[in-house]
């Protein structure tokens, strides 16, 4: 099966704000461009929203249906996008109500790659100029597996690692080079020092310079009692982060 195949149904969480609606026409084009089935998710009992949708699914002669959320919204997204191929979700925005406010529930919670989409401005393509944020974890290698449909027209993929503790971590950047080769994808792969820097900053620095359209990196955090504590670098990255930004756990 071709990679651009395995993106079949795509779950894009719809809000009331200008990023939310931006998020919904870029979730639309990419189904489009998957031929994938696309669900809307948002606040129950919200009409506009819904005619917003449907509208958006029209235009572009998709398959799709709303769903209103009920209980807790990252939850409820959670949880529907244990059924999906890919999650789109934004990055929250204070101050408004109705936006996801921990994005990182999905992302540790779904089981399945999850876009964030940066909340400073509308995006209308992603996957031609990609940077791995790699450090040789399952979660990163299950990042690069979820990516992998978006990035099929990237040249090249940068694959960068920051500060490797060991040298086979980095032997293993070489090895995801060959593997992107196998499916026709040229990439290279960098080491950064960090000299005391938060590496989030440097990513999202090298991102800048290198007009980057998507980052993609695993996503760490461990259970504690009750609650589910992030690691500092997806804290800082979802917090930071300049293009969309696509995890998994």
């Amino acid at each position: 099966m071709p990679i651009r195949d395995l993106v079949k149904h795509i779950i894009v969480h719809v809000d009331a704000s200008s990023a939310g609606q931006d998020r919904l026409r870029f979730a639309a084009s990419l189904a489009q461009r998957f031929a994938a089935y696309l669900t809307g998710i948002g606040e129950p009992e919200d009409p506009v929203l819904e005619q917003t949708f449907a509208d958006a699914i029209e235009a572009r002669a998709l398959g799709g249906e709303w769903i209103g959320a009920t209980g807790s919204i990252e939850e409820f997204v959670a949880h529907r996008a244990h059924a999906a191929d890919l999650v789109i979700v934004g990055q929250y925005e204070p101050g408004f109500p109705n936006s996801l406010e921990k994005p990182e529930e999905v992302i540790l919670n779904s089981g399945r790659p999850v876009l964030v989409m940066p909340s400073s401005k509308p995006v209308a393509h992603v996957g031609e100029n990609v940077i791995v944020a790699w450090n040789d974890s399952r979660e990163a290698a299950l990042a690069v597996e979820g990516a992998l449909p978006l990035m099929m027209d990237a040249s090249p993929v940068t694959i960068v690692s920051v500060n490797p503790e060991a040298e086979a971590d980095w032997e293993v950047g070489g090895d995801l080079v060959r593997q992107f080769a196998r499916h026709g994808l040229r990439a290279r792969a960098e080491t950064i020092a960090d000299n005391g820097r938060p590496p989030a900053g440097l990513v999202c620095a090298r991102a800048a310079s290198d007009r980057t359209d998507l980052i993609v990196m695993g996503a760490y955090g461990h259970s504690r009692v009750r609650e589910m504590v992030l690691g500092g670098m997806t804290r800082d990255m979802l917090a930071e982060m300049p293009v969309p930004l696509l995890m998994a756990h």
